[in-house]
């Protein structure tokens, strides 16, 4: 093989290797999203993620089924209807592929944080002897 031949094959090779090649994502959560979760009650659900451009991704939830499509980026998002409280329940999503959230409770959602006063009784508090408190 020529010198010339040779230098035609290695850009031919290389120029296979680096050209983009077609990447399929499959429907995608963000990690808040897992099983085991707690979901406010009487609130819609909103739940987004992300899919190939255009894909029509369906979600299902309490017998609630919506259909969207990603845009141009990607992204996708759906409005379920509020309901009570309950469970569990299982959010399916399903686009080129499907996803299936287990063990999924309604209820009502605390956020508490370790702050200092977290360790102080109510019975300790101001006024504690005029009024029923937790013991």
């Amino acid at each position: 093989m020529t010198k010339f031949g040779f230098s035609k094959c290695i850009f031919a090779l290389l120029f296979c290797c680096l050209m983009p090649i077609p990447v399929h994502s499959a429907v995608r959560l963000p990690a808040v999203f897992a099983d085991h979760m707690v979901l406010q009650r009487e609130q819609p659900v909103y739940v987004w993620g992300f899919a190939d451009p255009k894909e029509t991704v369906t979600v299902a939830f309490r017998g609630a089924q919506l259909a969207c499509a990603a845009n141009e980026l990607g992204r996708w998002s759906v409005d379920l209807p509020p309901g009570i409280a309950g469970g569990p329940f299982v959010l399916s999503v399903k686009g080129t592929n499907s996803i299936t959230v287990n063990d999924v409770l309604v209820g009502d959602v605390w956020i508490a944080s370790g702050q200092s006063n977290m360790g102080f009784s109510v019975n300790e508090g101001r006024n504690a002897a005029e009024g029923d408190t937790c013991r």
